[in-house]
């Protein structure tokens, strides 16, 4: 941790940089060209505040998903280029989320998802499905509380975009500590490389049962239930079948490269084209196209010289794609958003300390016990190995901008985000040590 002259000299640099940075930009738009070349400022803007997220982070010791959203909203009107079209931004952010989830293919070892794959499925998928309902259940009953205005859908939309994890603020945390089960951190890893693609597929379900059709749901039941009739079964087996098939065959893509290939300038820019490749190809058949490109990346292990390709690729995720997403997240907060602030921190509390734990016992609880894969100490850490980061913020951009609600949707959202991304990081040192799932900090 850094001296406290040392955290204040950086602060005041920073200060005068971000001065420095808006006379420039206010030069830039004085020009007479600025109209047709705004784009290009947008496109300069998103990789320096991602750097600067970086650079706080390590100053201040707080996750650099806050600082990115905290500068996205500082620089909200050089980003309008991007934010002012829903399409756009919808289709930069689907970017993103691709190469992000890719990338947690990548890094996911496929010999310990195979060891771990019941319990990883488990907690990803019936955890995950229980978190949504609960959370969109919680949220009905406080909006009907509080008599705001979200619809079904919304509500129910948001559950199921915010069920999906990111641990990445809490690996850190997990590097200083000696877990006692090495599968702990293991399974925290792949419980958010595969509800990401489990989030995905549900909001889009929920988002054609709210957005496109015709006759809304009007209770949380009925848009539930939908979930298991025929038609969405049958869609719902499409897309999982259709996703795992297109990631394999790009597997084999891949995997051709790997044997015949060299390492080249073209090895990386062929990652990423596999990975779209296997996205557009899933969605025109009817699949999964997130699913598809995880199980490329899952399937794929990059070995020897090619950990150099690998190594780029997720620091090019962790440096730049998620700072990103964070920051267009912040340039979207408008005023309201402190407005619905005693809402936002309600509704987080009860996702922190009620639903996750709900969620991970009744998912969890089958692979815990004496002879079991975990303990009842690795079970209750798992209630605060939680955030909900950077998919659900993807969603959440991609989404909300077309629904009459968005705004208060967003507002919530992005509370749970921001919450998450702060106490749970504080809570797991400790909540751990209390627990004795460490033999001792590194």
């Amino acid at each position: 941790m850094p001296s406290l002259s040392s955290r204040l000299q950086t602060l005041t640099t920073f200060i005068l940089e971000i001065g420095l940075l808006y006379v420039v930009i206010f030069f830039i738009q004085a020009q007479p060209a600025y109209g047709s070349m705004a784009a290009f400022l947008t496109a300069a803007m998103i990789p320096l505040l991602a750097f600067y997220a970086h650079r706080l982070e390590k100053t201040f010791n707080i996750p650099f998903f806050v600082w990115a959203i905290g500068l996205g909203f500082i620089f909200k009107n050089t980003l309008t280029p991007l934010t002012s079209s829903p399409a756009n931004l919808a289709w930069f952010t689907t970017f993103l989320g691709i190469l992000i989830i890719f990338g947690g293919g990548l890094e996911l070892k496929f010999s310990s998802f195979k060891r771990l794959m019941f319990p990883i499925l488990s907690l990803s998928i019936i955890g995950a499905t229980i978190t949504a309902f609960l959370f969109s259940a919680s949220l009905s009953g406080l909006t009907s509380i509080l008599n705001l205005p979200l619809s079904i859908g919304t509500i129910g939309l948001l559950g199921a975009m915010l069920c999906s994890t990111d641990p990445a603020a809490i690996l850190p945390t997990l590097k200083r500590l000696k877990l006692k089960n090495p599968d702990d951190k293991t399974l925290a890893i792949s419980e958010s490389a595969v509800n990401d693609v489990l989030g995905t597929i549900i909001t889009s379900f929920f988002a054609a049962l709210t957005i496109d059709a015709v006759v809304k749901p009007q209770s949380l039941t009925q848009l539930y239930s939908h979930l298991f009739g025929l038609e969405i079964v049958l869609n719902f087996t499409k897309e999982i079948f259709v996703g795992v098939i297109i990631g394999y065959l790009a597997y084999h893509l891949l995997s051709l490269w790997k044997k015949f290939g060299t390492i080249s300038l073209a090895s990386f820019p062929f990652l990423i084209g596999i990975a779209l490749t296997s996205f557009l190809l899933s969605s025109i058949w009817g699949g999964s196209g997130y699913l598809a490109v995880f199980i490329t990346g899952l399937l794929f292990e990059l070995e020897h010289d090619y950990k150099e390709v690998e190594h780029f690729f997720v620091n090019l995720v962790d440096g730049f794609v998620k700072p990103a997403v964070f920051v267009i997240l912040g340039s979207l907060i408008v005023s309201s958003f402190l407005t619905y602030a005693g809402l936002g921190i309600l509704i987080s509390a009860a996702f922190i300390f009620i639903i996750r734990p709900i969620a991970v016992t009744l998912s969890l609880g089958w692979f815990t016990g004496k002879g079991k894969i975990f303990t009842i100490g690795d079970m209750l850490f798992f209630d605060v190995v939680r955030e909900t980061g950077v998919i659900p913020a993807v969603l959440l951009v991609a989404y909300l901008p077309f629904l009459p609600d968005g705004e208060l949707a967003f507002a919530v959202g992005t509370w749970v985000i921001l919450s998450t991304l702060i106490i749970l990081p504080l809570l797991t040192g400790y909540w751990a040590k209390r627990l004795k799932v460490i033999t001792s900090d590194k």
